[in-house]
Formats: C-alpha cells, sequence, structure tokens
C-alpha cells in the first residue's frame, strides 16, 4: 500500500478546512491512507499524520471544539486561506450608478 505524502495528507486536510469534505469524510480518507504509517520509519508524513491524530483525538474526546480542531490543523496547511468569505463584512453602497461591492477584514 502507498503511504500517503505531506502534500496529500495536506490536500485532504486542506478539503476538509474549506468545507469541501466533512469532518468524518476526512477521517475515513485518513484513517485508510495512514492505516501502518506510525510503524513506518521516521518522515515528514509520519510526523503530520501523528499530529493530526493528535488534534482529532483531543476533538473526539471532548477537550476540543470543532472550531479549535479546525484552528489548530490550520497551522499544519502553510499559507491556507479558510472561511474568507464568512470572515467578511459586505457592505453594498447605495448609489445611482453602478453598484459597488466593498469588503472589510
Amino acid at each position: 500500500m502507498n503511504r500517503p505524502t505531506v502534500l496529500e495528507l495536506q490536500t485532504q486536510l486542506s478539503r476538509y478546512l474549506n468545507k469541501a469534505i466533512t469532518l468524518e469524510e476526512f477521517r475515513d480518507w485518513f484513517d485508510d491512507a495512514t492505516w501502518g504509517l506510525a510503524a513506518e520509519p521516521d518522515s515528514l508524513a509520519r510526523q503530520l499524520a501523528g499530529e493530526i491524530e493528535l488534534r482529532i483525538a483531543e476533538f473526539t474526546n471532548g477537550h476540543l471544539i470543532e472550531l479549535e480542531l479546525k484552528e489548530l490543523l490550520r497551522t499544519l496547511v502553510p499559507g491556507l486561506i479558510v472561511d474568507q468569505v464568512e470572515n467578511m463584512d459586505f457592505q453594498i453602497p447605495v448609489t445611482s450608478g453602478e453598484p459597488i461591492v466593498v469588503t472589510f477584514s
């Protein structure tokens, strides 16, 4: 069985963080993809998988809420931008011309 790469782990994690898949769907993929990885020689993928597993365990044991889980997992995907639209304040000025959308972060 091929072990996941760091990029594959980060890609699937990004999909969860960007709400393309649910946590349950991510866990299904993650559990299958990383089965037996802990017994493999140390690697960046093994370390990343271990960190993801730890954070999910903290969540499932009630030590974190899902928002906290997501915040911790975001740090594992450098450069990831998530929930950008949800965190913006949209204002549409009323004018007689073409409407312009202005966003504030």
